[in-house]
């Protein structure tokens, strides 16, 4: 039996009731869609808010990175570290005063500290080409376009440093005295 055969047998007050009857579960039917659709969306915008704040992420905290080389011993006042050949204390403090051009640094920031080549210096300030932390650990790049900054001396924790040395494949850089360099980070946060 076809649909059409089926409503010629009904009456004319049949046929009004089922059609808005229709009507009204195909408005309800269209409702419930759109507020899916509206959730649906509302959340893949949230999504790629949320990616997109995780790529826009221009420095990451090289702290994280280095952890393996870094112990934690807070009760001890002479923190323990993996030492390198380059490692020393002494060699790596800086005062801010004795800083020159092309000296490599590091400074510090909320989120951590970060390694970087003086360009200039200036009377309070000095202007860094900063070295870019990667995914890999205690391993960093050179961002482009060129990251450089203007920064209070104050915020120079370490230097004059060794050149980072350029990795096999010549696009990472290690920092020779990254465990150091952590080890006066946390010294100077503690200040």
């Amino acid at each position: 039996m076809r649909l059409s055969d089926w409503l010629d047998k009904k009456t004319n007050d049949e046929r009004k009731a089922l059609f808005k009857e229709a009507r009204c579960e195909g408005l309800t039917l269209r409702k419930t869609h759109k507020e899916f659709e509206t959730t649906t969306k509302t959340e893949m915008e949230q999504n790629l808010v949320n990616e997109s704040a995780k790529q826009k992420r221009k420095r990451q905290t090289i702290s994280k990175h280095c952890k393996k080389q870094v112990e934690n011993d807070d009760d001890d006042e002479n923190d323990n570290y993996e030492k390198d050949e380059y490692s020393n204390d002494n060699d790596i403090l800086a005062d801010g005063d004795n800083i020159d051009s092309d000296d490599w640094i590091a400074v510090a920031f909320d989120n951590g500290w970060f390694p970087g080549m003086v360009t200039s210096v200036c009377d309070e300030n000095v202007i860094v080409d900063f070295l870019q932390p990667t995914s890999l650990p205690c391993q960093f790049k050179r961002p482009t376009p060129k990251d450089e900054l203007q920064i209070k001396r104050i915020y120079v924790f370490a230097g004059p440093l060794l050149p980072p040395v350029p990795t096999s494949g010549g696009r990472l850089y290690s920092l020779p005295q990254t465990a150091a360099v952590e080890l006066s980070y946390k010294k100077f946060k503690a200040k």
